[in-house]
């Protein structure tokens, strides 16, 4: 008698198990297909134990077995309604998450979309401005050319390099905004080619400076080539702008494999930089420098990162004042 009843007590929690599973076919979404598999195992275990306790009854024989199996039974099936009510209860907050999430994107989404639309302005309606102060302080120049006492045509100058910095920051600023909008990652970008194509622009600076670039044989890689053509461009051209004065400057790029990733490298024989220093170099307008001493928007750098973040690896700074530098970006393989 005790057996039957735990038999009947399994049955039904059994069943309820199911009809719990079956109630979240409904709102289960993209989940459908797991709830239909999990309402058909429950509602087929179910069936087989009713299938043994109508075959013991309408035989009118005691029930096959001991008590320990169906008390086993029984658990299993109070087990099942505790966890079809906890996978329902975690795919109410999964939901309840995934909509947040989807809030968040769009958010976003428009967020960049005004920072975009300003940067546009910033670049057009800004830009008209400073242009024409410039140009009316170059034509003043050149009307008073002669009649320019020392200090006013120090003045002068101070005003038209203003103007050039501001447009040079208000074109970072676009630039900026403007990552992750140049194209599609594509894949196979060959970087011996692209950074062939760096020196190549850099050259000029390069024998100025008396540099020796070495570059290791580069992988080919996915990504938006004109935007890692900058990141290039950025690191090796800070490699050379931050060189020491003492020293022929040495700047080498080359590139390891690490798992999962390409790890790169820039590095160079320059003034360093304090380790104290390390997280500010890489936020937008900061400046270890006077402007006097090395020319800049301080956007280099931000720029980098913002690049190397959107084709989702990670960049960081090995360094020591005095003793060079050493930038470090992954990307995917």
């Amino acid at each position: 008698m005790l057996t039957a009843t735990i038999l009947g007590f399994s049955i039904a929690f059994q069943t309820l198990a199911a009809i719990l599973a079956l109630t979240h076919l409904r709102r289960s979404g993209p989940y459908r297909w797991a709830w239909g598999c999990m309402s058909m195992a429950l509602l087929l275990m179910a069936a087989r134990r009713v299938i043994t306790f109508s075959s013991a009854f309408l035989a009118d024989r005691p029930l096959a077995g001991d008590l320990l199996p169906e008390l086993t039974a029984f658990a299993i099936s109070l087990l099942m309604v505790g966890g079809v009510v906890g996978l329902g209860r975690l795919l109410e907050t999964v939901e309840r998450q995934r909509a947040e999430l989807d809030r968040v994107v769009g958010e976003l989404r428009r967020s960049n979309k005004e920072l975009e639309q300003f940067a546009y302005i910033a670049s057009h309606d800004l830009n008209e401005p400073l242009r024409m102060i410039a140009s009316y302080l170059q034509l003043i120049e050149r009307r008073m050319k002669g009649h320019l006492d020392g200090e006013i045509k120090e003045f002068m100058d101070f005003a038209l390099d203003g103007a050039a910095r501001m447009r040079a920051l208000i074109d970072g600023l676009l630039e900026f905004s403007r990552v992750g909008r140049r194209g599609e990652p594509q894949d196979g970008v060959d970087l011996n080619l692209l950074v062939e194509s760096v020196l190549a622009d850099l050259k000029s600076a390069i024998e100025e400076a008396g540099a020796v670039v070495t570059v290791d044989p580069l992988p080919s890689v996915r990504g938006v080539e004109t935007e890692l053509r900058r990141t290039f461009q950025n690191l090796i051209g800070n490699a050379l702008k931050f060189h020491a004065k003492d020293r022929q400057p040495m700047i080498h790029v080359g590139a390891t494999a690490k798992g999962k990733a390409w790890e790169f490298q820039v590095a160079d024989n320059g003034i360093g930089i304090d380790a104290k220093h390390f997280e500010q170099i890489f936020q937008m307008f900061k400046r270890l420098h006077g402007q006097s001493e090395y020319p800049g928007t301080g956007l280099g750098l931000a720029l980098s990162k913002r690049i190397v973040d959107m084709h989702g690896g990670r960049i960081w700074i090995e360094s020591e004042p005095g003793k060079g530098s050493t930038f470090r970006f992954t990307l995917p393989k």
